[in-house]
């Protein structure tokens, strides 16, 4: 590859994370969104090489735990809870690598189709600038917790370009191309995976980026590269489509515990992934935020009437991307690569049904498409950059505009409750900074009208009266509850009510919350197990048996913080909980049910081999700790 100018490497590697920082930096005080504290409050009581593990490997976010993002947080440890800047400086950084990355994909695929020098430096520089500053990801930089999305996708662009790499090697008939493709394929995928599972379609999107604008470069390298494709990016690639087969028969039940059925998900999407494609080509700062968990959901292709068209603009464009894969290899690329990109997110997977964080790598294919489009297929050698120069500083206004809105925590947090009312993440973030603020009254005011808006949620009627505490009005609210008839047998169950339980609990046995006993708790707790949704919402209870367990045990009630420890160990296999059905019988001399317990905990050691390790590790000690106390105290054992 004929190296570049001076110039060029000075402009690219200088000046382009500097402006794409300016275009971030306003977001730097976005501080902590909701999502950071369940999934990395672990932080706090991180002090040795230990903790670090445990809290590295602990099961979070997916199958896999995404130890790899976790360990990634352990570099700001030390910020956690007290300079979120920090954070996000660290996340901020890792876009502007990925933009990076991307324009160095970009001049190595532009130089294998035919570009000359200077058509693929500019292509693979006016590409990484405009998804640098894409509006729609912002909000994958700034939650500090979707670093799991972000540095998921360094891995995947490390490994493609090591395959680019890899193929220009085998061109000159080098057989250490095989090395270098099968490296980054399968080093990518695996580093990706360990740190989101979609990592997992990278070899998808090499499939497709070998199959479209590198179609005809890759077409005489013979039967070994053939075979090649075909054991590590087509068989992958089918064993993802058999994964979401294998899925569907357990869906019905997955599904149960959200607020939306799997048709009602499907229908959703296909609105959805045109509705991101829109934002992407045309972003506007209103349509984009991070609370969209009010967007109305499809009850069939006529309900809305529009569902059914958004169907129909999918399959064309997918018919469309594959007549014109030989002629319009790029407009095909696009396609593909934004479809195949939403395969795992926005599915049958029953995951929440809006996040702009889905787009990050999606994002790619269309950027790629308007930037081909103005420097090669425009019509007048001029009109085309310098339409593309007024297109990209209009979405880095729009781009520096979306990170003002999240810098700004107090004003965002109300704008966002006023543009989704309906969202009860938005009415959460609100709670949040109201009480970061210690206006408790204000948070709990917050809550009560999105309760009163949505009688039949019991999570948001929950979190009132969590918050009712604070201002010491949380009996009246629970008497209030309940004089809505059977709300708690009959309400909507969903996972709020787990956080609001537990810190219920918490200012019980801190004795926070006045005029609310435990007792109260246990009443609340048996009428909501009583529901005749339960059964279809297992977190729910577990939360509820592990709330009950923590008053019990701060009541000194010996078999009752048993009897529940174990109900929620049943619905939940957390390690936490079965430390506690270990450490508790050994606390009060039973060193009997100890051992019962370490059996049981055993028999359900997670599969994954880092956590079974850790997992292990913990009940050896306790098993080590039983064993001296018993041999010191002259037990013997039965």
């Amino acid at each position: 590859m004929q190296r570049l100018s001076p110039f060029f490497l000075y402009f690219t590697i200088l000046l382009l994370p500097l402006a794409g920082f300016q275009a971030y930096r306003s977001g730097l005080t976005a501080g902590f969104f909701f999502d950071d504290f369940p999934n990395l409050s672990g932080l706090a009581v991180v002090s040795d090489l230990n903790s670090a593990l445990a809290f590295a490997l602990e099961p979070r976010g997916g199958p896999l735990g995404r130890p790899l993002a976790l360990f990634s947080f352990l570099l700001n440890v030390s910020s956690w809870d007290v300079a979120p800047e920090d954070f996000l400086f660290t996340n901020i950084c890792i876009h502007l690598l990925n933009a990076m990355l991307l324009m160095w994909c970009c001049l190595r695929a532009a130089r294998m189709v035919g570009d000359d020098h200077a058509q693929a430096g500019w292509f693979a520089l006016s590409v990484a600038a405009l998804w640098m500053v894409q509006p729609l990801i912002v909000s994958a930089s700034l939650m500090i917790v979707q670093r799991m999305t972000t540095l998921a996708v360094t891995f995947g662009l490390i490994g493609s370009l090591l395959f680019l790499r890899g193929l220009e090697l085998l061109k000159q008939s080098s057989r250490s191309g095989y090395w270098v493709m099968s490296l980054g394929v399968v080093l990518g995928t695996f580093f990706g995976v360990l740190t989101k599972e979609n990592g997992a379609l990278l070899p998808m999107l090499v499939l497709i980026l070998q199959g479209t604008v590198l179609g005809r470069y890759v077409q005489d390298l013979g039967p070994g590269y053939r075979l090649w494709r075909l054991v590590f990016l087509v068989f992958p690639s089918l064993l993802i489509g058999t994964y979401l087969l294998y899925l569907l028969p357990t869906l019905p039940a997955a599904y149960e515990f959200r607020d939306f059925s799997f048709e009602q998900r499907v229908l959703t999407e296909a609105r959805l992934v045109l509705r991101y494609l829109g934002l992407i080509l045309f972003p506007r700062r209103a349509d984009i935020g991070p609370f969209q968990d009010d967007y109305p959901l499809s009850n069939g292709l006529l309900d809305p009437p529009i569902t059914l068209l958004c169907y129909l603009t999918i399959a064309s464009l997918l018919a469309l991307a594959v007549a014109l894969r030989n002629k319009i290899a790029v407009f095909s690329f696009a396609v593909f690569w934004f479809f195949a990109g939403h395969l795992l997110e926005s599915t049958i997977i029953p995951l929440e049904i809006y996040f702009e964080h889905r787009n990050y790598f999606p994002s790619v294919g269309p950027t790629v498409a308007i930037v081909y489009l103005a420097l090669h297929r425009w019509p007048n050698r001029w009109v085309g950059p310098v339409t593309l120069a007024a297109y990209v500083s209009l979405v880095t206004w729009v781009c520096f505009s979306v990170a003002s809105v999240i810098g700004d925590k107090r004003q965002s947090a109300i704008l966002w409750a006023q543009e989704h009312p309906d969202s009860i993440r938005a009415v959460q973030n609100l709670t949040l900074v109201h009480s970061l603020n210690r206006d408790y009254a204000a948070s709990a005011a917050v809550i009560q009208a999105y309760s009163d808006r949505h009688p039949q949620d019991v999570g948001a009627a929950m979190q009132s009266v969590q918050l009712a505490c604070l201002t010491g009005t949380a009996s009246s609210r629970l008497a209030h509850l309940r004089q809505r008839q059977g709300f708690f047998e009959r309400g909507k169950l969903n996972g709020v009510i787990c956080g609001a339980m537990e810190k219920i609990a918490t200012l019980v046995i801190e004795d926070a919350c006045p005029g609310f006993s435990s007792q109260d708790v246990f009443s609340v707790s048996r009428q909501i197990l009583a529901s005749h949704n339960i059964d279809r919402a297992r977190e729910v209870s577990y939360c509820l048996h592990d709330a009950q367990a923590m008053l019990y045990f701060n009541e000194r009630d010996f078999s009752a913080t048993m009897e529940h420890l174990e109900a929620a160990f049943s619905f939940r296999t957390y390690l936490d909980v079965a430390e506690r059905l270990i450490e508790i019988p050994i606390s009060a001399g039973r060193y009997d049910l100890a051992r019962e317990s370490i059996a049981k905990v055993r028999a359900r050691k997670p599969k994954n081999i880092f956590q079974a390790k850790m997992w292990e590790d913990k009940i050896t000690k306790l098993e080590v700790l039983i064993d001296g106390i018993e041999k010191r105290d002259g037990h013997v054992l039965k």
